[in-house]
């Protein structure tokens, strides 16, 4: 029943608004379908809509809900919607495949990156050796700067674990400096306190210093040309290879070569204050350049799906149209009964060949036959066999019970009850079926077929087309609850958080890069005393990360094993790692989202070392 101004229904109790209801343009299409508030759309056998225009906002783009909706089932009866084709334009739906491509691309670069990074080939300091764990280290092999500092957010750090130097160019160690200033202690001049205020040389008669170059300022030092030979070559291989900071207040550093010095061998960063080599960048443009295709071919795509829902809109409203007339002829044959019929019937036909045989049974046409209760037949050789059929169409044939054809030449089949066939050679052959549209079949129970060609083969499904002739759904709303369809926007809102992610991580990336730059390299031009401790601690602080995040990666795969296969109550799972001396614990969520949809979020920390995750996938 159709309450509601230009609104319709179609189908045994299919209802358009409610009794006394101030509104418009409600379409039901399907037995028992119900569209209840303004510009809403029930299709299907059993639909519903909400009983107000939904308020909430798009998932992921925080759009406005609209003032309508389409519902293609119910809240206990959900259908897919099948050979949808790929969006294209924003408000385009979207397809399972476009969502599995996009979120696989950007979760296997993402991946990549990860295991680039983890393994030491990607990042400012890097292995030299294809293989992880071989080879020399490199520092910028691929950037320019002349100086390396160390300088941490805590002050100067240590470098440990120095190879004796053997080259002019190599670092050299406490060691190697111990030994040499060792030879020179019985020359050594010390003060004469802690104050530095005097300095007594140890001469019993005075001490000459010979061939002292005249210095330019009262604070100038001596040169070491007094040292012991041996002692200046030693310290003035290490002067060498220092790298100080340009200004006392360490504002700036600059490496010494003539055209700019290259750290080679940086390893990929895998630290949030690692530094990154070019691979990563690489990586991370091709990234973005993909997801730039990815999108551009959406919107192709959905813009054609658009151009398509916008014909079948004009086909709906032209059979609207066709239906009010007949409802109006039938209002008239029903106020001035004619025929052959008995008085309970109508039967109309110039030749008399139009047959109703149960009461309320109407036939109207050339060879009509009603044959049940409240049957109605219009059209000629149309054919409504049972109870509450309804056939209008030369040739319709309703052989099923509480099934309506619209259409010539429209069949349901003699096991497809409550069934709705509407558009020329339209057909049902399943109970609860509907097909809309010229040549569309429903094969499937409590399918639904949308649009001229269409099929609906597998159950509880809307099919807008074919296996091989799919058509776009445009002006799709952005979806609000889990079982609304999602539209381009929605798509390309995911993609852009995706998209986000990887540049934020690669600015992350690189900002710690520089900073790790700026602060990791430093020390060489302090006190050479303090060398030895500085490299300690950051080589402790070092190992301790690389433990701390193998047992961070034992923990998560841990839970992540425990998290899988997850069910709509959802699953929290948990995991442990440890590595050397450091132990880390996991902590994760898992659930289902309806039949198809998954989703994962976990977090894991091994002392002040944390990480999160989250992940998301459809069944296909």
């Amino acid at each position: 029943m159709a309450y509601g101004t230009a609104s319709v229904a179609l189908g045994s109790l299919a209802t358009a608004g409610l009794p006394g209801q101030v509104s418009s343009g409600q379409v039901a299409l399907g037995n028992n379908s119900n569209a209840i508030y303004a510009n809403s759309v029930a299709l299907g056998t059993g639909s519903v809509t909400g009983s107000a225009a939904p308020t909430g906002k798009g998932y992921l783009t925080g759009t406005a809900a609209p003032l309508s909706e389409v519902s293609v089932g119910s809240s206990t009866a959900l259908r897919r919607i099948t050979n949808v084709a790929d969006g294209s334009a924003p408000q385009d739906a979207a397809t399972v495949s476009q969502l599995t491509a996009g979120m696989t691309t950007t979760t296997t670069s993402i991946a990549n990156l990860s295991s680039s990074i983890a393994n030491g080939t990607l990042g400012l300091v890097q292995q030299a050796s294809a293989a992880p764990g071989n080879g020399a280290i490199t520092m910028g092999s691929s950037t320019g700067g002349t100086s390396v500092n160390f300088t941490g957010t805590a002050g100067a750090r240590q470098l440990n674990g120095v190879a004796a130097g053997t080259l002019a160019t190599d670092a050299v160690n406490l060691g190697q400096l111990t030994s040499s200033i060792g030879q020179a202690t019985a020359l050594a001049v010390n003060y004469d306190a802690a104050d530095m205020g005097n300095l007594t040389l140890g001469g019993a008669n005075g001490t000459v210093i010979h061939n002292v170059a005249a210095g330019t300022l009262a604070t100038d030092a001596a040169n070491v040309g007094q040292v012991d030979s041996a002692v200046a070559s030693e310290v003035g291989q290490a002067t060498a290879l220092a790298v100080s900071y340009d200004a006392t207040d360490k504002g700036n550093l600059t490496l010494g070569g003539a055209n700019g010095t290259v750290i080679h061998n940086v390893a990929a960063g895998s630290a949030a204050t690692d530094a990154v080599n070019m691979s990563q960048l690489n990586t991370l443009s091709d990234l973005e350049s993909q997801d730039v295709t990815a999108i551009n071919n959406l919107n192709s795509q959905m813009t054609t799906v658009n151009n398509q829902m916008t014909t079948v809109n004009g086909q709906i409203t032209t059979l609207t149209g066709e239906m009010t007339g007949a409802q109006s002829d039938i209002t008239t044959l029903q106020q001035t009964p004619a025929g052959t019929g008995t008085p309970s019937t109508i039967a109309v036909d110039g030749s008399g060949s139009a047959t109703a045989t149960a009461s309320g049974g109407v036939a109207v046409g050339s060879g009509a036959k009603a044959g049940g209760t409240n049957g109605t037949a219009i059209g000629g050789n149309s054919f409504a066999a049972g109870p509450n059929d309804t056939a209008l169409g030369g040739n319709a044939q309703v052989n099923a019970d509480g099934s309506t054809a619209v259409g010539a030449n429209t069949t349901i089949a003699a096991v497809a009850t409550n069934a709705v066939a509407v558009g020329e050679s339209a057909s049902v052959t399943v109970a609860s079926g509907t097909a809309i549209g010229q040549g569309a079949s429903v094969t499937a129970a409590n399918a639904v077929a949308l649009g001229q060609g269409s099929v609906a083969n597998v159950a509880n499904t809307v099919s807008v087309g074919t296996a091989t002739n799919q058509r776009q759904i445009t002006n799709v709303a952005a979806g609000v609850q889990a079982t609304d369809a999602a539209n381009v926007n929605q798509v390309n809102a995911a993609l852009a958080t995706a998209k986000t992610y990887t540049d934020t991580s690669a600015q992350q990336t690189l900002s710690a890069a520089n900073a790790y730059t700026n602060q990791a390299i430093t020390g060489a031009n302090g006190n050479l005393t303090n060398f030895e401790s500085q490299v300690s601690d950051q080589f402790q602080t070092v190992d301790k990360r690389i433990e701390q995040q193998g047992a961070m990666s034992a923990a998560s795969t841990q839970m992540a094993i425990n998290a899988a296969g997850a069910t709509g109550n959802g699953r929290i799972a948990a995991g442990v790692g440890y590595q050397a001396s450091r132990s880390a614990i996991s902590v994760g969520y898992a659930t289902s989202i309806g039949s198809k949809a998954h989703v994962s979020f976990g977090a894991t920390a091994s002392g002040s070392q944390t990480s999160v995750g989250a992940g998301f996938g459809l069944d296909l």
